[in-house]
């Protein structure tokens, strides 16, 4: 394989991602309307929206998939206070 049919299928890999994003991101919001919020939480996240899915998990009681979001956007401090509340004091460090 040379360097140019690597780079048509890195080219047609970036494609599919975008687009399984944005499929993520429509599913997401149809479960934000129905108030499935770990639901849309779920999709957000895999679509990498993590503030949305943030907002979705912090809806939905959900402290550890919220913390995780925060991670995400390299929010550690806001992070650690969700893990705290889900009582994971070993990622609360």
């Amino acid at each position: 394989m040379n360097a140019n049919e690597v780079s048509k299928i890195k080219k047609k890999l970036k494609k599919e991602e975008n687009q399984a994003i944005a499929s993520f991101e429509v599913a997401g919001k149809l479960f934000e309307d129905l108030l499935m919020f770990k639901q849309a939480g779920q999709c957000y996240f895999s679509g990498k929206l993590f503030e949305k899915a943030y907002e979705c998990f912090c809806k939905a009681f959900m402290n550890k998939q919220a913390a995780e979001s925060l991670e995400m956007l390299n929010k550690y401090r806001e992070a650690s206070e969700y893990y705290e509340k889900d009582d994971n004091y070993l990622k609360v460090v």
